[in-house]
């Protein structure tokens, strides 16, 4: 939408938040932080450094977010709010769902739906290296697309979920408005 970006998502595991000297810190502590990572020792996971959501701020002031257990924004970089409204509409059961709104001072609404739209339509497998994402799906006013990655088994092989066990065929599927376009990966 043209004033902000939603991002919804369905993860097993709720927002949990820590006191501030915890031995690990909370999903919350850790994204209102710099350099904290509820993640640090998992070395395959995606947020391991703890830096990569304040790449958010580029385009917004103040995210929100609408989990099951909690709905807050953050302000400043790093100050976690508490909403009054604890759900959003758009968000479904177990999911949680995160708002960017296009406020920032030094970036135009306009500008910021544009760059976000074109990056989405020119990724180039998204999804080859991460385990526990298969499949993204977005829309805007002007257009809409997925990115999907399917394990394709071959004759007597059972399909595999763990890409590490067996070789294995993935099907790497990109469709940005009616053009769609398929890659096989071994």
């Amino acid at each position: 939408r043209k004033e902000g970006f939603y991002f919804i998502h369905n993860g097993q595991i709720p927002f949990t938040v820590t006191p501030p000297n915890a031995a690990k810190a909370g999903h919350i502590n850790a994204i209102t932080s710099i350099g904290a990572s509820s993640k640090k020792d998992e070395n395959y996971k995606i947020g391991k450094f703890g830096i990569g959501f304040k790449s958010v701020f580029q385009y917004t002031q103040t995210p929100y977010v609408y989990d099951e257990n909690v709905a807050f924004r953050i302000r400043d970089l790093i100050v976690p709010e508490l909403l009054d409204e604890s759900s959003h509409p758009m968000r479904g059961k177990d999911e949680t769902l995160f708002y960017f709104p296009f406020n920032h001072e030094k970036k135009e609404a306009k500008t910021a739906h544009f760059e976000i739209q074109s990056r989405l339509e020119v990724l180039r497998f998204p999804l080859l290296f991460l385990n526990n994402l298969t499949e993204i799906r977005w829309e805007t006013d002007l257009t809409s697309g997925f990115y999907k990655i399917e394990i394709e088994p071959q004759k007597g092989q059972k399909t595999q979920k763990d890409f590490t066990k067996d070789v294995v065929f993935l099907k790497s599927i990109k469709q940005v408005g009616n053009k769609k376009k398929e890659r096989k990966f071994c």
